[in-house]
């Protein structure tokens, strides 16, 4: 930016500009660059944080995170808003090279990968392997879900973590039914000991030893 004294020959000068710039997009493209900033300006008033122009990348990443988790909005439509709120600053006579620092285009690309992880788990045609990630969006959804309590949270995210990085099956470290369970073929606090494993290295390993009651042995057929 250019630094102009204040005169009134400037302010018509920098009055013309923003004019100018503002014929040179259509109507009908200006609509869509409207949307965004009405978007903007609609997440402002809702959340109460600032998000009046110029944007840095805390506001636009603050934008991102709220059409996704607030609207679920996709990637893509996101993308294109950015574009347009671009647009809205050169139209104003605010030059900013562009909106896509590194950090912005991660969170962009974050929603895209959450948001096809998503559609994946949607898709119940067959069960799923677990992977990291289904393990990481299964515990986030476990953390926002408003209707458990702390405890039951805690507990779920507990079956998950072992069930993934002890190579369980569910049946074999949770109940078969949902109100009730047999002790002979249920785990139990009493199966469950804690250890501590000598290494080659010479160091120990505090661990768990899981006394599993209904081993689930691959079938043939």
């Amino acid at each position: 930016s250019t630094n102009v004294p204040d005169t009134p020959l400037n302010s018509m000068i920098s009055s013309n500009l923003k004019t100018v710039l503002g014929m040179g997009i259509s109507d009908s493209t200006w609509n869509k660059y409207k949307t965004s900033l009405n978007h903007l300006m609609r997440i402002q008033q809702d959340t109460g944080v600032d998000l009046t122009l110029p944007l840095t990348d805390d506001k636009l990443l603050w934008f991102i995170s709220y059409m996704d988790s607030q609207r679920n909005v996709e990637a893509k439509t996101i993308d294109s808003y950015i574009s347009g709120l671009r647009m809205v600053h050169l139209s104003l006579g605010i030059h900013i090279p562009s909106l896509r620092s590194p950090i912005v285009k991660l969170a962009l690309k974050g929603v895209l990968n959450k948001q096809k992880l998503k559609n994946e788990l949607s898709l119940k045609q067959r069960r799923r392997a677990i992977s990291l990630p289904v393990l990481q969006y299964i515990s986030h959804q476990i953390a926002i879900d408003s209707e458990l309590s702390t405890f039951n949270k805690q507990m779920l995210h507990t079956v998950c973590l072992t069930g993934f990085f002890g190579a369980f099956r569910m049946g074999e470290i949770v109940s078969r039914q949902a109100l009730s369970y047999d002790s002979e073929f249920t785990l139990l606090v009493s199966d469950v000991t804690f250890i501590k494993v000598h290494l080659p290295d010479g160091n120990l390993v505090p661990t768990y030893r899981f006394k599993i009651k209904s081993p689930e042995i691959d079938k043939i057929g």
